[in-house]
């Protein structure tokens, strides 16, 4: 299967994947049970057993299953994962490896194995954006379905009013405000910014240096529909608070404050998902993610303050915003791009003089490139963007930040690992203007 078609969002196809009222109707028969016969829930789903059951589900013929594993272009797995894995390689457009019907039928396969990874309802699942593709998902050791008990085995508490809602998956920590809108693992989580931690001791020139700049949330889920209907609509409230610290201090000088910002506000975001024709199956495919954000940022450093209300929208279609693999070189890369609106007002102006505190509205778009290795072969991701901001009301004609970074992540999912970046400028009225470079811990959740 394609790996550009594995970041589209869940298939809803295959009936006997899904639940019934809401709750696990009959447990697949790849799911691991225990010695009592029960629905093992702490093991994970055997990859070799989900495989071959996708491929029955296909109705891929076995001749055709062991001609792609003959080939052997993916040894170490099983000839079932191979038929998902190599799709197109084998099958696809220009291939002469099998017939339209054998191909209709991988088409089939991996709509089943797309569905089975965005069923919640089915499994406990594990696996990032990125890991949908089957190549990453039987290759990444961290990519894990694990069944659910089904409706007669769960245990259902007596309501003591004292339900715990709360779950560490709903917590989001990024590098800005804005850039908690977008779930751990979903649409637009790739090209968020990460946490960035930084300290520096030049005892040379008698220089010590701190960086923390983030921002941490708490997603509730609200209203929407579910998936699996005709169009899926999902929207989150995010209450969250936001530090841009950034100080030095010398020995001859004393301590030199670049930013002590403090924001806190709340995110109502909402996402959009259509079906859309693959293969013979449906799938629910991104459009659009949008956002207000009310927020006050106060600057600790000149004791001024501003209210504001920010929008954003960010369209999914073609390469925007939507990764896709370069040929065969396990290189991705995506357009990322959304507009905003931002606007304020300074209710405390502090020591800042009056041009720098006008209350302002500002139109502007997010434009940039994104390009990242396979985990496994070449964690490495290289991101180029700018935001500019125009005027229609406040100080300067434009706002405008650049930023390039390369990243060296520690994990499979590229959540952590070291930043060497280069930030110019600034898109925040209350921020300052900045040209420099940078290296440290990053991470995103």
């Amino acid at each position: 299967m394609s790996r550009a078609r594995s970041h589209l969002a869940p298939i809803a196809v295959v009936a006997s994947l899904c639940c019934v009222g809401g709750a696990l109707a009959e447990a697949p028969a790849y799911c691991p049970r225990d010695a009592a016969g029960k629905i093992d829930i702490t093991r994970p789903v055997d990859k070799a057993a989900l495989a071959v059951a996708m491929i029955e589900k296909g109705q891929v013929s076995r001749t055709l299953e062991t001609k792609i594993a003959a080939a052997n272009q993916r040894p170490g797995y099983s000839p079932a994962a191979q038929a998902l894995m190599l799709r197109d390689a084998f099958c696809g457009e220009g291939k002469k490896g099998c017939s339209t019907a054998e191909y209709e039928a991988l088409v089939n396969a991996g709509n089943a194995f797309d569905y089975a990874l965005t069923d919640a309802k089915t499994f406990t699942i594990a696996v990032t954006q990125a890991e949908r593709d089957p190549v990453m998902f039987f290759a990444s050791a961290s990519a894990q379905l694990r069944c659910k008990a089904e409706e007669a085995e769960t245990e259902k508490p007596e309501d003591d009013g004292k339900t715990k809602t709360w779950s560490l998956r709903n917590f989001r920590a990024r590098g800005t405000s804005t850039d908690l809108i977008y779930s751990h693992g979903g649409d637009g989580f790739d090209d968020t910014d990460k946490v960035e931690i930084s300290f520096e001791d030049d005892q040379t020139a008698g220089k010590k240096s701190t960086k923390f700049v983030g921002a941490l949330g708490y997603a509730f889920p609200i209203g929407g529909t579910k998936p699996g209907s005709d169009k899926v609509l999902l929207g989150s409230f995010v209450p969250f608070v936001g530090v841009n610290f950034d100080t030095s201090k010398t020995k001859t000088d004393g301590k030199k404050v670049s930013s002590d910002l403090v924001e806190y506000g709340a995110i109502l975001a909402y996402s959009l998902s259509v079906p859309k024709d693959v293969g013979g199956g449906h799938i629910q495919s991104p459009v659009w993610s949008a956002a207000a954000i009310p927020k006050v940022i106060v600057n600790h450093d000149d004791h001024s303050r501003v209210e504001g209300l920010n929008l954003l929208l960010r369209p999914t279609f073609s390469f925007i915003n939507r990764q896709t693999e370069i040929g065969d070189s396990d290189i991705w890369w995506n357009v990322i791009g959304d507009v905003r609106l931002n606007s304020g007002r300074f209710a405390k102006i502090g020591d800042r003089d009056a041009e720098a505190s006008k209350d302002f509205i500002r139109p502007g778009a997010r434009l940039g490139l994104r390009f990242v290795g396979q985990a496994d072969e070449t964690p490495v991701e290289l991101k180029i963007s700018d935001i500019y901001m125009g005027r229609f009301r406040g100080g300067p004609d434009h706002l405008n930040l650049f930023d390039a970074t390369v990243s060296i992540y520690f994990n499979k999912d590229r959540d952590f690992g070291i930043d060497l970046g280069y930030t110019k400028g600034r898109d925040e009225d209350l921020d300052e203007a900045e040209d420099k470079w940078s290296v440290g811990f990053a991470a995103k959740y």
